[in-house]
């Protein structure tokens, strides 16, 4: 018998779509209509009273080491995440939003110690410290959410990765496939897509707009092969300044990170 990714995943799930946090239990995720096969997997979800499913889901998906390790390593690893969140936020932070301060944030990391993974601030602070957009799958009301420190009043930079997280109620699992667990626009476009709405969280209010292949324009695979003229065009259109002498790395950087 051929041992594969699809036999070990039907042996260690079963065909329910249930939410339950068993550790290493892997569940295909059929609520959700991805057009590729995705799957959650149970992590570590108590440290006595403390729920650590955030932390430990994020600690799967970023650390490749994280699968190695033993339950007192996980909850290490946990505690200098926490430390490192909360070091490079005071650091890199610089309120540049005056509608969610430092402060907030520094409050939103404190309650990942304290049992509350409820606010969305703290999704907010994961998607500035790590440069990532964060969507949530909701079970306990079927919806999709998107969290991102990159987005303005009318755009959400697609151009950063996407890190999916599966949520009921309060506890987290990481979502991944066969081949990667951070995914590009390019992976999730159609799922994106398949819905005449999907709320987009800027914290400060729900946004449910319509998200259309055309936002993500360009890979950045694809941009780097582009000619430095087209790249400014795309600055133009996007209304993102720059300067004629701007190397092709700068702009591109610009255009990724507006």
């Amino acid at each position: 018998m051929e041992i594969t990714f699809e036999t070990i995943v039907s042996y260690l799930s079963n065909k329910k779509d249930s939410f339950i946090n068993n550790i290493n239990i892997v569940k295909p995720i059929d609520t959700f209509n991805f057009d590729i096969p995705m799957f959650r997997i149970g992590i570590l979800n108590k440290n006595e009273e403390t729920n650590i499913s955030l932390t430990q889901s994020i600690l799967n998906l970023i650390n490749t080491e994280y699968i190695y390790k033993n339950k007192e390593e996980k909850l290490l690893l946990g505690k200098y995440f926490i430390n490192e969140l909360r070091n490079y936020w005071k650091l890199n932070y610089k309120d540049i939003n005056n509608n969610f301060n430092s402060i907030r944030g520094e409050k939103a990391i404190l309650n990942l110690t304290k049992n509350t993974n409820e606010s969305l601030d703290i999704l907010y602070v994961l998607s500035f410290c790590l440069h990532t957009n964060v969507l949530v799958l909701d079970y306990q009301n079927t919806t999709s959410k998107i969290i991102s420190y990159y987005m303005n009043e009318s755009n959400l930079n697609f151009y950063k990765p996407f890190i999916i997280l599966a949520k009921n109620n309060n506890n987290y699992e990481p979502v991944f496939n066969h081949e990667k667990k951070i995914f590009a626009y390019d992976d999730i476009v159609n799922y994106l897509t398949s819905y005449n709405s999907i709320e987009i969280e800027d914290i400060f209010q729900t946004k449910s707009v319509f998200i259309s292949k055309n936002n993500s324009y360009y890979s950045v695979e694809k941009l780097t092969k582009m000619l430095k003229k087209d790249l400014q065009e795309i600055c133009d259109i996007q209304e993102i300044k720059y300067k004629k002498k701007d190397l092709k790395k700068t702009l591109i950087e610009k255009i990724t990170n507006r």
